[in-house]
């Protein structure tokens, strides 16, 4: 192999990995909402009983 198709191979590899980055920070992101929103429903729910009482 010439240092050109090395080269080419390196550069797809490389924006592979950036989007790959990008990809698990998002994925990590919605997870941390996702727990977030469980959290947070229960005092949503025992706010309302407090307040129909």
């Amino acid at each position: 192999t010439t240092y050109g198709e090395f080269k080419t191979v390196r550069d797809d590899l490389h924006r592979l990995w950036k989007v790959k980055s990008c990809v698990d920070t998002a994925a990590r992101f919605n997870e941390r909402t996702e727990e977030q929103k469980l959290q947070n429903r229960p005092q949503t729910r025992q706010k309302k009983e407090e307040l129909s009482r």
